[in-house]
């Protein structure tokens, strides 16, 4: 998928989900470095409509720096909801499994670079049941998997 200078959410169409776990592998294939962020991973609990909802995000804010954890997203920008440095900075070809989870009011966000360790962080959010995506922000990224889980519907 090619956001280079832009948002894309891509969300599943039909589907609302409260308790729900995000799995996804994916990559930057080529960062847009001259204008950060650039911002790759799953949202949940969103509104397609107005573009919000709960994401865990890899985010590079410039050449030297990135944060990775929760982001609350409002009308397509990602405001952090609990995050904490990201080392080495993403750069082109970085890949992650990100695993998203919402239960109640508690969500959870675990990122893994592979060949590296997870980090985890927890939060609390108001928003209710929803749609699952993906958000990508200002680089060319590639998804290799999406599953998601919906907990409590038989």
């Amino acid at each position: 998928q090619d956001s280079l200078g832009e948002l894309d959410l891509i969300w599943r169409p039909g589907v609302v989900l409260g308790d729900v776990t995000v799995y996804v592998r994916g990559y930057y294939g080529q960062l847009n470095g001259s204008t950060p962020p650039n911002q790759l991973g799953p949202i949940l609990r969103g509104n397609p409509a107005t573009d919000d909802g709960v994401a865990c995000l890899t985010n590079r804010t410039s050449g030297t720096t990135a944060t990775q954890g929760l982001f609350d997203v409002a009308a397509g920008v990602a405001s952090d909801l609990s995050v904490q440095a990201l080392s080495p900075v993403p750069g082109n070809n970085s890949e992650y499994t990100y695993v998203l989870s919402a239960r109640g009011s508690t969500v959870s966000c675990s990122i893994t670079p592979i060949g590296g360790s997870a980090v985890v962080r927890n939060a609390t959010t108001a928003r209710p049941a929803g749609s699952v995506g993906i958000y990508m922000f200002n680089a060319r990224h590639r998804v290799r998997s999406i599953t998601v889980f919906a907990h409590g519907v038989p």
